[in-house]
């Protein structure tokens, strides 16, 4: 079956000002948008190019956003004109500036969409030479006409023009949001975070965040629910229940600004074989009650209040295989030793840099890198893992001992190398004595990797001036 068309070409009027001078000032007299179209061409089944007319008491809905991407309108209905033997929206005002057109459908009386302009990249997009979004520029009291390209939707689901559904509920929100998290100064920047919304079981938008403000686009129901969770490693995740026209409304064109909260974290592994996780931690002597909350990322949550200095385990089994991400917030700077975690995920999966308090860390199983440099109190690290292949020890002052289990052969050699720079580097500016054991096997015949002569007089001037025990010892 061929497809019917409606193509909204571009009138003989329409190539005046589509472009405005970047070098004018910027004007306050807005300006209008007219979109010109014509009906062109026969269709299948039957149907003649007569009978591809738009309806008596159709309007376009245009959803327009600026190009920094704050939202204009969202399906404005636009009343549709006679022109010729075509078509033209009435004027509709606008500030000067540039826009992006992000929907542009037309909807007959009873709002059933009869037309569309398929998204960029949808199954259509490529039987037009524009699909949305395309840009046009606004003169300050001036009349820009610009064109649109549709597709009668009569022979086509809504998923081959890029939208879920053609429901007149619909709309497309392009929320705008930015994520912030404390810097170790104790000020806000932006960062990146990995972004979700929920609709019920359904994910609707699945995607990473830049340090800027990012257009969060899917196409939404203005009166249902849906859940935006953002996670980022270190931080507590962040959940918001919302209905999308209330939230639209609260924002009224500007950014969510989501600042997260600094938390321990780390990736659970939950197997068909072994669906239980756990993990260890040692606090200081309390004079008060301290609270823990630990969100197991299943969507179910404990609360630990803590009442003395103790050891703790705290284990949770999963109802279903899979990675669930781990959060304990609250009085984290209560804790002093962490570790002994059964079931942790690998690759970047422990983040313990908020536990501002940390002397004793011990890594048994999991991540194949680690960043300690922020926990500033840490006198021991045990790696007992041989899974680990970068750690970041490059301000630690109060670091005295560190050690790697036998076994490890795939050490990345310029973190073995900035290691035992760092080590040397703190030792010189803050002397103390230690212990730093870093062989491959447990005879100590061979270090993690071999040493170059930078590495060997930096390892003999930690033993013989500082005082450290260095295993393998580095010989004359």
């Amino acid at each position: 079956m061929k497809k019917s068309l409606l193509w909204l070409a571009l009138a003989p009027l329409s190539r005046l000002f589509q472009t405005c001078s970047h070098d004018d000032a910027e004007q306050t007299t807005p300006g209008n948008i007219q979109f010109a179209f014509q009906v062109d061409g026969a269709a299948d089944g039957g149907r003649t190019a007569e009978a591809l007319v738009i309806p008596p008491g159709s309007n376009a809905l245009v959803s327009i956003k600026k190009h920094n991407g704050e939202i204009v309108y969202t399906r404005k209905p636009v009343e549709i004109l006679s022109f010729g033997d075509g078509y033209i929206t009435a004027p509709l005002a606008l500030p000067w500036g540039g826009y992006y057109v992000t929907e542009f459908l037309v909807a007959d009386a009873e709002n059933t969409v009869i037309f569309a302009t398929p998204r960029a990249g949808s199954p259509l997009a490529s039987l037009i030479d524009h699909p949305v979004p395309f840009y046009f520029a606004i003169q300050a009291d001036r009349v820009t006409h610009t064109g649109v390209q549709t597709i009668s939707t009569d022979f086509h689901m809504p998923q081959a023009f890029g939208y879920a559904t053609f429901d007149p509920g619909l709309v497309s929100p392009d929320l705008l949001l930015t994520t912030f998290v404390t810097n170790y100064e104790g000020g806000l920047k932006a960062a990146t975070a990995h972004a979700y919304v929920l609709h019920g079981t359904d994910t609707v938008f699945d995607a990473m965040l830049g340090a800027k403000v990012n257009t969060v686009h899917f196409d939404g129901v203005a009166t249902e629910t849906y859940k935006l969770i953002i996670i980022r490693p270190g931080f507590a995740p962040y959940n918001r229940t919302f209905v999308l026209e209330q939230l639209q409304d609260e924002l009224d064109g500007d950014p969510l600004a989501v600042v997260l909260d600094p938390a321990l974290t780390m990736m659970a592994r939950a197997t068909p074989e072994d669906l239980h996780f756990e993990f260890g931690l040692a606090t200081w002597d309390i004079l008060t009650p301290k609270t823990l909350y630990i969100d197991w990322g299943d969507g179910t949550t404990d609360t630990r209040v803590i009442e003395y200095q103790n050891d703790y385990r705290q284990m949770h089994d999963y109802a279903t295989p899979g990675e669930h991400f781990v959060s304990v917030t609250g009085d984290i700077d209560i804790i002093i030793s962490f570790g002994n975690v059964q079931n942790l995920s690998g690759g970047g999966s422990l983040h313990v840099e908020h536990l501002g308090e940390l002397r004793y860390l011990s890594i048994n199983e999991g991540p194949d890198r680690v960043d300690l440099s922020h926990n500033k109190h840490l006198e021991s690290a045990s790696v007992q893992t041989t899974t680990l292949r970068y750690i970041d020890v490059s301000d630690n002052h109060a670091l005295i001992d560190l050690g790697f289990y036998p076994g490890n052969t795939h050490f990345d050699i310029a973190s073995f190398r900035k290691m035992i720079d760092d080590i040397h580097t703190s030792v010189v500016e803050h002397p103390r004595q230690g212990r730093l054991w870093i062989s491959r096997d447990i005879a100590g015949t061979e270090f993690l990797q071999p040493l170059t002569l930078d590495d060997w007089e930096k390892l003999v001037a930690l033993r013989d001036t500082y005082g450290w025990v260095i295993f393998p010892n580095p010989v004359n």
